[in-house]
Protein backbone atom coordinates (compact mmCIF):
# COMPACT_ATOMS: atom_id res chain seq x y z
CA UNK A 1 0.00 0.00 0.00
CA UNK A 2 1.14 3.30 -0.86
CA UNK A 3 2.19 5.85 1.91
CA UNK A 4 -0.26 8.51 3.02
CA UNK A 5 1.64 11.54 5.20
CA UNK A 6 -0.56 13.33 7.49
CA UNK A 7 0.94 16.56 9.62
CA UNK A 8 -0.06 18.71 12.19
CA UNK A 9 0.58 22.01 12.89
CA UNK A 10 3.11 22.94 15.30
CA UNK A 11 1.16 25.52 17.28
CA UNK A 12 -1.63 22.70 17.93
CA UNK A 13 1.21 21.10 20.73
CA UNK A 14 -0.02 20.05 24.28
CA UNK A 15 2.64 21.71 26.24
CA UNK A 16 3.01 19.13 29.45
CA UNK A 17 4.89 21.32 31.49
CA UNK A 18 3.79 25.55 30.42
CA UNK A 19 5.85 27.23 33.65
CA UNK A 20 8.85 25.28 31.53
CA UNK A 21 8.52 27.38 28.26
CA UNK A 22 7.23 30.48 29.68
CA UNK A 23 6.51 32.36 27.82
CA UNK A 24 4.80 29.82 25.35
CA UNK A 25 3.80 31.38 21.89
CA UNK A 26 1.23 29.84 19.87
CA UNK A 27 1.77 31.73 16.61
CA UNK A 28 0.51 31.61 13.05
CA UNK A 29 3.80 29.78 12.33
CA UNK A 30 3.78 26.83 15.33
CA UNK A 31 4.87 26.56 18.52
CA UNK A 32 7.43 29.20 19.59
CA UNK A 33 9.53 29.09 22.91
CA UNK A 34 12.49 31.10 24.54
CA UNK A 35 13.53 29.37 27.88
CA UNK A 36 16.96 28.41 28.65
CA UNK A 37 18.15 25.49 30.99
CA UNK A 38 14.89 23.48 31.13
CA UNK A 39 13.45 20.83 28.95
CA UNK A 40 9.64 20.23 27.36
CA UNK A 41 7.43 17.79 26.00
CA UNK A 42 5.55 18.37 23.31
CA UNK A 43 2.41 16.34 22.62
CA UNK A 44 0.58 15.91 19.27
CA UNK A 45 -2.11 14.28 17.88
CA UNK A 46 -2.38 13.01 14.02
CA UNK A 47 -5.94 11.14 13.24
CA UNK A 48 -5.06 7.51 11.88
CA UNK A 49 -7.26 6.52 8.72
CA UNK A 50 -9.51 3.78 7.72
CA UNK A 51 -7.72 1.10 6.28
CA UNK A 52 -4.46 3.23 6.92
CA UNK A 53 -2.87 2.10 10.37
CA UNK A 54 0.82 1.65 10.43
CA UNK A 55 3.36 4.28 10.67
CA UNK A 56 6.72 3.94 9.23
CA UNK A 57 8.21 7.25 9.69
CA UNK A 58 7.75 11.13 11.46
CA UNK A 59 8.78 13.96 10.14
CA UNK A 60 9.93 17.17 12.44
CA UNK A 61 9.68 20.65 11.09
CA UNK A 62 11.72 23.04 13.50
CA UNK A 63 14.01 25.84 14.31
CA UNK A 64 16.62 26.71 16.33
CA UNK A 65 18.21 29.92 17.43
CA UNK A 66 21.45 28.12 18.67
CA UNK A 67 23.22 25.03 18.76
CA UNK A 68 22.58 25.29 22.85
CA UNK A 69 19.41 24.04 21.98
CA UNK A 70 18.27 20.38 21.53
CA UNK A 71 15.30 17.42 20.33
CA UNK A 72 16.35 14.41 22.38
CA UNK A 73 13.25 12.14 22.42
CA UNK A 74 10.38 11.12 20.21
CA UNK A 75 7.67 8.71 21.49
CA UNK A 76 5.10 7.52 19.71
CA UNK A 77 1.49 6.36 21.03
CA UNK A 78 -1.20 4.45 19.66
CA UNK A 79 -3.89 5.99 22.25
CA UNK A 80 -2.22 5.10 25.53
CA UNK A 81 -0.13 2.47 24.68
CA UNK A 82 3.55 3.32 24.26
CA UNK A 83 4.81 1.71 20.66
CA UNK A 84 7.63 3.66 20.00
CA UNK A 85 10.51 4.76 22.82
CA UNK A 86 13.58 6.93 20.43
CA UNK A 87 15.74 8.71 23.13
CA UNK A 88 18.99 10.04 22.60
CA UNK A 89 17.78 11.55 19.08
CA UNK A 90 20.66 14.95 19.14
CA UNK A 91 19.03 16.90 16.88
CA UNK A 92 20.68 19.94 17.04
CA UNK A 93 21.79 22.99 14.70
CA UNK A 94 20.85 26.36 14.74
CA UNK A 95 18.49 27.51 11.65
CA UNK A 96 15.64 25.80 10.08
CA UNK A 97 15.73 22.45 9.40
CA UNK A 98 13.34 18.88 8.76
CA UNK A 99 14.07 15.70 10.51
CA UNK A 100 12.82 12.31 9.54
CA UNK A 101 12.82 9.48 12.28
CA UNK A 102 12.65 6.43 10.36
CA UNK A 103 10.85 3.39 12.10
CA UNK A 104 13.01 0.02 12.21
CA UNK A 105 9.72 -1.47 11.39
CA UNK A 106 6.27 -0.25 10.22
CA UNK A 107 3.98 0.17 13.94
CA UNK A 108 0.13 -0.61 13.88
CA UNK A 109 -1.72 2.71 15.31
CA UNK A 110 -5.64 1.59 15.69
CA UNK A 111 -7.06 3.79 18.12
CA UNK A 112 -4.97 7.21 17.63
CA UNK A 113 -1.68 8.38 16.47
CA UNK A 114 0.22 10.64 19.53
CA UNK A 115 3.92 11.60 19.41
CA UNK A 116 5.48 13.22 21.91
CA UNK A 117 8.84 15.40 21.53
CA UNK A 118 10.83 16.29 24.07
CA UNK A 119 12.83 19.62 23.42
CA UNK A 120 15.79 21.64 26.14
CA UNK A 121 18.00 23.70 25.79
CA UNK A 122 21.44 24.50 27.55
CA UNK A 123 22.59 27.43 29.86
CA UNK A 124 25.00 28.86 27.51
CA UNK A 125 24.90 32.63 26.52
CA UNK A 126 23.26 31.93 23.61
CA UNK A 127 19.79 31.90 21.92
CA UNK A 128 17.36 29.60 23.67
CA UNK A 129 14.49 29.99 20.93
CA UNK A 130 12.51 26.76 19.19
CA UNK A 131 9.96 26.52 17.19
CA UNK A 132 8.15 23.28 16.16
CA UNK A 133 5.78 24.60 12.88
CA UNK A 134 4.60 21.07 12.18
CA UNK A 135 5.30 17.15 12.74
CA UNK A 136 3.92 14.25 10.14
CA UNK A 137 3.57 10.89 10.24
CA UNK A 138 4.14 8.65 6.82
CA UNK A 139 0.90 6.24 7.52
CA UNK A 140 0.39 2.81 5.24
Amino acid sequence: AAAVMVCTHGNTAQVEFPDNSSPVVFKGWGYDSNRSGLGQWLHYSLPTLPGQDSVQKIQVRYYMSSVDNFIDSVHIYDAERKVYNGNDMNWSQEGWATKTLNLPSALSVARGLGISIHTGSGVESMGHRIIISSVCADLI
